[in-house]
């Protein structure tokens, strides 16, 4: 359930300017408008399949039904409504809240006032979905919308319950669009059983106890508790940002700014343990059950990118500067991120063949840990190759390789897919990770896995 924030008095002010300058436009427009539905139905059957199993209380196989309906309803070109319902079923899943949920990408009311016969100002109400940033795999300025993490592999977008307008300057050579957010979304973390918490990567250590040196040693297997989250600086309330697009023969550049939550809140592990050993040194034995309290945190982001063409050749730039507004000694408070991308198109016969070249640049100002959240930390220092080959029959093979350069870990990912009918659509993919124990990929090597979906489309 969402809790009303009273925005601030500068949202407060533009959404009064676009109510009173647009309520005459839609009233005319919409008298004489056309009424269209347009509904859709993609059902997806999923069968994942984990070879090594990490302990008793994981999955190594999930049977999942995903089922997307988006629905467009248009009255003239004035007043439109999107909704698209996502519902999702994993019964086996011994995670309990990962078995059964539903969610709202998108459900918002579209207002375009028309005048002169062109649009001035564009208004979406409701939860929006945002995609900010032209990079592929890497794309650090893509940060409004908080996600779930339950694969974190392939994660999603929630919906923000948020307010966004956007206008372009006649000749459509400038366009800007401003966000605000309310009361953000909390992000929806892995489940308490999931493969994808930190199980095999907790080390000895040594800490201070009673005034003397302790050492702690980790429990053979760990039992994961979430507990109630914190929020630093009210970082949900009254998020922000701006975007500013020139569009250019051949050249397209932004600006873009945010003031709200980080996405992936940090997280404080509560472990407890006893006294096993006094003479000749102190050794306690830490109990294997772990509490994970979620932080959410308030940051400023700035940044831009570019996107070029030229022949056959598309040049995307991305950079992005963060700063922490709330302070606490285990939170980072700043991280520069930068990312570069080439992609080219080639012609096998009469099919294309897509590649891309992607390198990552990344400095923190934190170490990594064994936590979901250093997952993010395999961009660092990386390079990513990509690939796409589609047949005029409609078959199609995608891949993608990673190499973290600073961590020393490796990421690759196979998919191929072949439709039976402009309705069904079968594909298998497999991922394979690797890399050293305590590193942001080596945490989750025992994760290879292979998946065969099944897509039924209406």
């Amino acid at each position: 359930m969402f809790k009303f924030v009273p925005p601030p008095a500068a949202a407060s002010f533009v959404v009064m300017l676009f109510v009173s300058g647009i309520s005459g436009g839609l009233l005319q427009s919409a008298l004489a408008a056309e009424f269209r539905v347009d509904p859709h139905l993609d059902t997806n059957l999923i069968s994942q399949y984990y070879p090594q199993a990490i302990s008793s209380t994981t999955n190594t196989d999930f049977e999942i039904l995903h089922l997307e309906v988006p629905t467009s309803l248009q009255w003239g070109t004035a007043l439109g409504i999107k909704v698209r319902p996502e519902v999702q079923l994993d019964p086996l899943n011994l995670s309990q809240s990962e078995r059964y949920w539903i969610e709202f990408p998108e459900a918002y009311l579209q207002l375009k006032p028309i005048e002169g016969g062109s649009s001035l100002l564009t208004a979406q109400i409701g939860l929006n979905t945002f995609t900010w940033g032209v990079t592929d795999v890497f794309n650090p300025l893509d940060i409004v919308n908080t996600r779930r993490y339950e694969d974190p592999l392939a994660t999603d977008k929630l919906g923000a319950p948020s307010i966004l307008l956007h206008t372009e300057l006649p000749g459509g050579v400038i366009s800007m669009e401003g966000v605000y957010i309310p009361l953000q979304r909390q992000a929806i973390l892995p489940g308490v059983n999931s493969r994808w918490l930190p199980r095999n990567s907790f080390q000895s250590q040594s800490v201070q106890y009673d005034g003397v040196a302790a050492t702690i040693l980790p429990p053979s297997s760990v039992d994961f508790a979430y507990t109630d989250p914190q929020v630093l600086d009210n970082a949900l309330n009254n998020n922000v940002g701006a975007r500013i697009e020139a569009h250019l023969p051949s050249l397209d550049l932004a600006l873009i700014f945010f003031d709200g939550a980080a996405g992936m809140p940090a997280t404080d592990l509560q472990l407890s343990g006893a006294v096993i050993e006094v003479d000749p040194n102190v050794v306690i034995a830490a109990d294997p059950n772990i509490g994970i309290t979620p932080v959410y945190y308030r940051q400023l982001v700035g940044g831009g990118n570019f996107t070029y063409a030229l022949g056959d050749f598309i040049f995307r730039g991305e950079a992005a500067l963060t700063r922490v507004v709330s302070q606490r000694s285990d939170l980072p408070t700043l991280t520069n991120e930068f990312a570069a991308e080439i992609e080219h198109d080639f012609s096998l016969g009469d099919d294309p063949l897509t590649t891309f070249l992607e390198v990552t640049y990344a400095q923190h100002s934190e170490a990594i840990d064994p936590s979901l959240a250093s997952l993010g930390r395999i961009f660092d220092r990386a390079v990513l190759l990509g690939l796409r080959y589609a047949r005029a029959a409609g078959f199609s093979v995608s891949a993608l390789g990673m190499l973290d350069t600073a961590y020393h870990g490796q990421l690759a990912h196979l998919e191929i897919a072949y439709p039976l009918s402009d309705s069904i659509k079968p594909s298998l993919s497999g991922d394979l990770i690797l890399g050293p124990t305590g590193t942001p990929l080596g945490t989750y090597q025992q994760n290879d896995r292979i998946t065969f979906t099944l897509k039924y489309s209406i």
